[in-house]
C-alpha cells in the first residue's frame, strides 16, 4: 500500500496563479511557512547530505510551489518534503553534470605555455595561421576549415553539398596556396587525404 504523500488531487498547471495575498488561506500559509522552513532546510542537510546553500534553494522552490497550490494540498508536510527532496536531487543531479563536463573540458584543452612570452609568441602566430587561411578563397578556405574538425573529404562534401571530388581539388590548391604564402613547399601526401 502507498502512502498518497498528500498529492491526492492533481496539481494545477505550472501557470496557475498563486492565491490572493490576504485571508485565511495566505495566514495559514504564512504560519505553515514560519513552523515548516528552518525544519525542511534541517531535513535536506541532515537525512540527504545537502550543503546550506543547496538545501535553501531547494526548500524556497517548494515553499513557492507550495504557496501557488496551497489551497490543493491535503498534507502539506509531506508535500513539501517530497517536492524539497525532489528539487535538490534534481539540482544536485545537474550541478554533477555540469563539474563532470567542465572537468572533461579542462582535460581535453592542451596544457598553455608557462612563460608569457611563449604563450604571446604562440597567440602571434596563431594570428598569422588565421590570417593566411582568411586569404584563401571562400570555397577552398570552407572545405580547408573542415579538416581541422578531423573530417574526411567525402564527409566535408556531404556538408557543403559539393561532389568529393571538387572537394579534394579545393583542399589541394587551398593546402598549395597556403604553401606559397607561408613559402614553403606542401608536404608530401598532404595534397589529400584518403576516406
Amino acid at each position: 500500500m502507498h502512502a498518497d504523500h498528500g498529492l491526492t488531487k492533481p496539481l494545477p498547471s505550472p501557470r496557475a496563479t498563486a492565491p490572493p495575498a490576504g485571508g485565511t488561506r495566505f495566514a495559514e500559509f504564512e504560519a505553515f511557512y514560519k513552523d515548516q522552513y528552518r525544519r525542511l532546510v534541517g531535513f535536506l542537510i541532515v537525512v540527504h547530505g545537502a550543503d546550506l546553500t543547496a538545501a535553501e534553494d531547494a526548500a524556497q522552490e517548494a515553499m513557492r510551489l507550495a504557496l501557488k497550490n496551497w489551497t490543493q494540498l491535503e498534507n502539506a508536510g509531506a508535500w513539501i518534503r517530497t517536492v524539497a527532496l525532489r528539487n535538490y536531487w534534481h539540482s544536485s543531479r545537474r550541478d554533477h553534470k555540469r563539474q563532470d563536463l567542465e572537468q572533461e573540458f579542462a582535460a581535453e584543452q592542451p596544457e598553455t605555455a608557462e612563460d608569457p612570452a611563449d604563450a604571446l609568441q604562440i597567440e602571434e602566430q596563431m594570428g598569422t595561421v588565421l590570417g593566411f587561411i582568411n586569404a584563401l578563397p571562400p570555397a577552398q578556405r570552407e572545405v580547408f576549415l573542415y579538416v581541422f574538425d578531423d573530417h574526411s573529404p567525402t564527409e566535408i562534401a556531404k556538408l557543403v553539398g559539393k561532389n568529393p571530388a571538387t572537394v579534394r581539388s579545393l583542399l589541394l590548391h587551398a593546402r598549395r596556396k597556403l604553401a606559397q604564402l607561408l613559402g614553403a613547399e606542401p608536404a608530401v601526401g598532404a595534397e589529400t587525404r584518403e576516406d
